[in-house]
């Protein structure tokens, strides 16, 4: 309601979804006859936030990606952690990926759709992501006998098993569907551009996640020999 006050549905911002929230807090101190006051302190306390989020994702996830009961999926390189104890290694690898992501996001025309394009793709990959986690609920249920636990969610195996197999498929589908550009008129060069980094993007995010496991098998064997 209250961004209601401040925006008109009809003649929305065509930056809305990156800059909506410091347009909110600007309306608001010229609201109350503030200035810019608002404005500012939004901006230093985002500034503030992102910071210690990404620094907390970036370690957490690193740390959680390169886990002890992963590393047999992983090339030792990615596993070796400095005197401190951080797997500086991994933190490389997130670094380029993020990287490489960024570049070729920066080949959209403006940053207002290199903004709009990486939102989305989080919503892209993210929903993909989780599918693995329905599909080892999955499988998982499907061979219980080999996966005991002493606390079962849905008792009944095959409720369950039909239970992740809806999850799944909405999850997959709402996934699939948001790689289909929507901040972007259909048929111009503009959502083409968008439409191959969707696709492209998490494929290589994928491949990656195939690639590292193989070379971490094939260090493995080496070593047998």
């Amino acid at each position: 309601f209250a961004l209601g006050v401040f925006f008109n549905a009809h003649h929305l911002p065509n930056d809305l979804k990156m800059n909506g929230s410091y347009y909110a807090f600007q309306y608001m101190g010229q609201e109350f006859g503030m200035g810019q006051f608002f404005l500012y302190l939004f901006a230093l306390t985002q500034a503030l936030y992102m910071m210690a989020q990404l620094a907390v994702l970036l370690d957490a996830g690193t740390r959680m990606f390169l886990s002890d009961t992963a590393k047999e999926y992983l090339p030792k390189g990615l596993t070796k952690t400095d005197k401190r104890g951080l797997p500086i290694n991994g933190y490389w690898l997130t670094t380029g990926i993020c990287t490489l992501i960024m570049v070729l996001s920066a080949t959209l025309p403006n940053m207002n759709s290199i903004f709009n394009q990486l939102l989305n793709l989080n919503g892209i990959v993210s929903p993909y992501t989780t599918c693995f986690l329905f599909s080892s609920f999955i499988l998982v249920r499907l061979h219980d006998d080999k996966f005991k636990s002493d606390f079962t969610y849905i008792k009944n195996k095959y409720f369950a098993i039909l239970v992740g197999i809806w999850c799944f498929a909405i999850t997959f589908g709402a996934a699939t569907l948001g790689i289909f550009p929507t901040d972007e008129k259909p048929g111009t060069a503009a959502w083409t551009h968008v439409l191959s980094l969707n696709i492209i993007e998490p494929l290589i995010m994928i491949a990656i996640g195939i690639i590292l496991p193989l070379i971490a098998r094939y260090q493995r064997t080496k070593e047998t020999n």
